[in-house]
């Protein structure tokens, strides 16, 4: 795929492509920063390599509808993230303490989305576009708050976020592959409303399929009893394996939650694709007046693991280039992967790991960290460490338990007083 910088931010970006009307408008509580650490450059990204026109409205002014309508009407839906954090444990304590700074917003400046963002912007957007647009709804704080939750902040039950939101789609988990099912079928002209087949989301409905989905306690149910509510929780925890996870269902008032099961994780070629597609790896240029935005720090020269430990095939390249070099190594890179660390020396410090897996204790070498060249030599070599598997192993508990068992999902009844909320 040919790079072409940054996705549109205004009308004038979609003027330099030549585009007329977005496909799909994507409105994020985060700064614009097109990295795969943060979810919103990954899930346009890959929208972008399927061929969709998708511009970024990052941190709009909530109070009105401008920012929301600076690119038009997108052809086929909007976005919606509150960003890499919830917006609640991004604006408080855990004391309700008002936080006066954000490391996802530019110069780490405090108070620029709104409490309970993804509420606040599908509001907007429906002002804005009116009722019959598609709002698909996805991220941590999203995720987080698909069934009825307890909410720390207003220490009560809360309905599921699809509800409050009057979105669309939620997606939860990651969204690589909800998000281009969703669009296909968008493109193809299927009612939004009839997209309920896909994996990894959730949407709302006035019947379900009683044979074959488990119908959890309700939101009614889990407000009245503490113990109902230990009961979701744990059919909820026990129905997330992709592979032989149930739909889940349920009832708010007169209308169903309906979850279906767990997206099945991307493969290793499927992980590849999307870590390799043209991530400008860096802040957009328009926050550079005030400093950039903080959290591109901690994760600029970073590369990602997948849930099963397994990074991208050019990243294993590089950590065997390092790993072979007690020195460092200088290289010259002839693809977009190594634009970042092109015409750098960069030293690894390897150290040994316990491990087990396949029913056998190993011991292996891992990287532990990156150093500057020239301390490479002069760097110790770390302790030995262990990895969970290993540790549980060591411990005698078998393979998929956990020490805690699920004593703590056993909540008999008449214990209501022991949990820690009204």
């Amino acid at each position: 795929m040919k790079k072409v910088d940054f996705l549109p931010v205004s009308k004038e970006d979609m003027d330099k492509r030549g585009w007329k009307q977005l496909d799909f408008l994507y409105i994020v509580g985060d700064a614009y920063v097109d990295h795969p650490s943060f979810g919103h450059a990954i899930i346009s990204r890959v929208l972008e390599s399927h061929g969709y026109k998708v511009g970024i409205v990052a941190l709009p002014d909530w109070h009105k509808i401008d920012d929301f309508v600076r690119m038009g009407r997108p052809k086929l839906g909007v976005l919606v993230s509150a960003g890499n954090i919830d917006s609640m444990v991004n604006h408080y304590t855990a004391a309700k303490k008002r936080r006066h700074d954000d490391m996802y917003a530019p110069g780490g400046k405090g108070g620029m989305r709104p409490d309970r963002a993804t509420l606040v912007y599908c509001n907007r957007i429906k002002e804005a576009f009116g009722s019959d647009m598609p709002i698909l709804i996805g991220g941590v704080e999203a995720s987080l708050r698909r069934f009825a939750h307890y909410d720390y902040w207003d220490d009560k039950i809360r309905r599921s976020i699809l509800f409050d939101s009057r979105a669309s789609i939620l997606m939860y988990g990651m969204g690589e592959k909800q998000i281009v099912r969703i669009a296909d079928k968008l493109r193809d002209g299927v009612p939004v409303n009839e997209i309920t087949d896909i994996p990894g989301t959730c949407y709302i409905s006035s019947e379900y399929d009683e044979q074959n989905s488990v119908l959890i306690p309700s939101y009614e149910e889990c407000i009245e009893s503490k113990s109902k509510y230990a009961v979701s929780c744990r059919l909820q925890y026990y129905e997330q394996n992709p592979y032989i996870g149930k739909t889940l269902v349920q009832k708010h008032g007169d209308k169903y939650l309906i979850q279906n099961p767990p997206m099945p994780p991307l493969s290793q070629e499927e992980f590849d694709k999307v870590y390799e597609l043209p991530f400008e790896r860096a802040y957009h240029p328009s926050y550079e007046k005030e400093g950039g935005v903080p959290s591109i720090q901690e994760v600029e020269f970073s590369m990602t693991e997948d849930q099963d430990g397994n990074c991208s095939r050019s990243f294993k390249t590089f950590l065997t280039c390092v790993e072979h070099s007690n020195t460092g190594f200088e290289t010259q890179w002839g693809d977009d992967f190594g634009e970042q660390f092109k015409n750098k020396l960069v030293g690894g410090v390897f150290g040994p790991q316990m491990d087990y897996y396949d029913g056998k204790e190993r011991e292996k070498r891992v990287l532990r960290w990156f150093v500057s060249n020239d301390k490479v030599k002069e760097a110790q070599v770390p302790d030995m460490s262990e990895t969970q598997a290993y540790k549980n192993h060591i411990a005698g508990y078998h393979q998929g338990s956990t020490p805690a068992g699920d004593g703590f999902m056993n909540i008999p009844d008449g214990v209501d007083e022991e949990l820690p909320f009204n």
